[in-house]
């Protein structure tokens, strides 16, 4: 870790399992596609092959923003979180719409009291020595929208070197993980 910044790996993030459901999601709409081609072997081969480049080019050119960099300093966490709005209804001006399907703001956050700081790892991450973690702490938030209602718990997926990483984390904070 650099400077005590953590960079999340946008790779990582795609085990998430929002992620994992998505691509079964897809998985299905070709079984579907392939049996109205009466599973010709070339039209399963060309719905995977598509399956396979585009999902990760769309999530990773920013299709859904996330997160990148977390500034870490002794108890003191800032980084950039886009948001999804809470009454995209009621649009004020400053709100910024953001490639995908929901209206999302980007918010600069400061969290500092971090407490529940909790490493997680589901089946994939373990295989892919990834991981992710979250916290609770006190938000000061700065943002253009006024449609944000700040949040005070977050979850980052993207650890890679997960034990390293995680050892970092907790001493950079000075915090020790919850069990």
């Amino acid at each position: 870790m650099k400077n005590n910044v953590l960079k999340l790996n946008g790779l990582a993030k795609q085990f998430r399992p929002v992620s994992i459901v998505e691509v079964l999601a897809l998985l299905i709409i070709c079984f579907g596609l392939a049996q109205r081609r009466g599973f010709d072997p070339i039209y399963i081969l060309s719905y995977i092959c598509a399956l396979i480049f585009l999902y990760p080019l769309f999530s990773l050119l920013g299709f859904t923003r996330s997160t990148r960099k977390i500034q870490l300093d002794k108890g003191v966490m800032k980084f950039t979180y886009w948001q999804a709005l809470e009454n995209p209804g009621g649009l004020g001006e400053g709100a910024i719409r953001t490639r995908g399907f929901t209206p999302k703001a980007k918010v600069k956050y400061t969290v500092t009291d971090i407490e529940n700081l909790r490493f997680e790892q589901n089946a994939l991450e373990k295989l892919f020595n990834c991981g992710h973690f979250s916290f609770e702490g006190n938000t000061v938030y700065e943002t253009d929208s006024d449609c944000v209602v700040p949040k005070t718990a977050f979850t980052f997926y993207g650890l890679t070197h997960f034990r390293q990483t995680k050892k970092e984390i907790c001493d950079i904070l000075g915090v020790n993980e919850t069990e």
